[in-house]
């Protein structure tokens, strides 16, 4: 069963018992999406099972759920990533990532093999509100707030924007040494940086425009408003 415009007083009226400030909005296809403008009130929309008589189930996009990161995790067998879900999940964590890095491993110095490894970071995603620490193996470990990515286009190598709203889409840059039409792997050129001019990738951290773009997004992921999903 889906809701239709004319129970549309009574939908409003259930949500907003459990959150006043809640914007509801009936959606074409029968369900209903919320804005609420605090996190915290995410709790509350939990609570709701039914409105306007029909059972609602509530999905929670992924801006909704938070990314912090916790150190000193040894990667052992004990430590993979689906046992740490296990620990973690009566503790708000729906998912959980371990971080990896990049090693050489080459025989001589004219070769360059690398190869990615476990590091002893992991990332944690929470429904809902972050906590500020989690218990494994009966011992308690601090919860940083991940650092948000900047948005940067794919195909021109921009910040501000996605490869889908690039006005350049026809005309890929390498982001290695920013030429037209050219693939990373296909590149042998030094790298040039397409936003500074400096001699790296144009995706490389270390890039002085990159802290500039990466503010903003946390900026943007700390004030926007949370957009909820009710489906029946």
């Amino acid at each position: 069963m889906q809701f239709v415009s004319k129970n549309l007083l009574r939908i409003f009226c259930d949500i907003r018992e459990v959150v006043q400030e809640a914007q509801p909005r009936l959606k074409a296809g029968g369900g209903i999406t919320v804005r609420v403008p605090h996190q915290a009130q995410i709790e509350a929309l939990k609570s709701i099972s039914h409105i306007a008589g029909i059972e609602v189930k509530l999905n929670l996009p992924t801006a909704a759920s938070l990314w912090g990161r916790v150190t000193g995790v040894h990667p052992s067998a004990s430590f993979m990533e689906g046992d740490l879900l296990e620990r973690l999940r009566p503790q708000g964590v729906v998912e959980v990532l371990r971080e990896r890095y990049s090693t050489c491993e080459s025989a001589s110095a004219s070769e360059n093999k690398r190869v990615q490894k476990p590091s002893s970071r992991i990332r944690l995603r929470f429904e809902g509100e972050i906590r500020s620490e989690v218990s494994i193996a009966h011992q308690m470990f601090r919860v940083t707030l991940c650092p948000a990515s900047p948005l940067q286009c794919l195909t021109c190598c921009e910040f501000g924007h996605r490869a889908a709203m690039c006005p350049e889409k026809l005309n890929p840059r390498c982001r290695k040494c920013g030429a037209l039409g050219l693939q990373l792997w296909q590149c042998t050129a030094r790298a040039r940086c397409i936003n500074c001019k400096g001699e790296h990738a144009a995706n490389d951290s270390r890039c002085p425009v990159y802290p500039v773009y990466a503010k903003a997004a946390q900026d943007l992921r700390a004030t926007h408003p949370w957009l909820i999903r009710l489906n029946t």
